[in-house]
């Protein structure tokens, strides 16, 4: 396919050439790289049902085993953090529980703001970042204020701090 014109692609070539890209590397690079073939043969001219690289299905994926710390090893990870010297040492341990007790990402923690916050509904709202403009999930989540995060914000929230 490498010295073929765009015109002369069939989809026979876009098979040929993902059995041996598949055979060489992970699902997830074969996926990046498949969208980027169709993104390239849409670019030189081809439409979505002129494009042979659209016939090509995505690889599956493998999901890999969550493996959480245990609470002990959290707890530990956290008086290393705290511990260790740095300016906003306390900071960086308060952000990752921030973190482990929302589930956010660090791009949906950085929008967090104490409007955010309603401690009469005991809820946060999160305002949620990767989401495909296609879609039509919702643009914010809302989560309970488990004991251990509104601890957390309380203690953020406290003009003593």
């Amino acid at each position: 396919m490498d010295k073929l014109k765009v015109d002369s692609i069939e989809e026979a070539n876009c098979r040929e050439w993902a059995a041996r890209y598949a055979a060489l590397y992970s699902p997830t690079v074969f996926n990046n790289t498949l969208n980027t073939l169709r993104r390239i043969l849409a670019l030189a001219g081809l439409g979505h049902d002129a494009n042979p690289a659209m016939k090509l299905e995505r690889l599956g994926m493998r999901h890999k085993k969550l493996e959480l710390p245990t609470s002990d090893q959290f707890d530990r990870l956290l008086a290393l953090i705290e511990t260790s010297g740095a300016a906003q040492a306390r900071d960086c341990a308060d952000l990752v529980r921030f973190l482990a007790f929302t589930g956010c990402r660090i791009s949906e923690a950085k929008q967090a703001t104490w409007a955010d916050v309603s401690w009469e509904l005991n809820e946060l709202t999160i305002h949620c970042v990767k989401r495909r403009l296609t879609s039509s999930a919702a643009m914010t989540r809302i989560l309970p204020l488990i004991p251990a995060l509104k601890q957390l914000l309380e203690r953020l929230n406290s003009p003593l701090k």
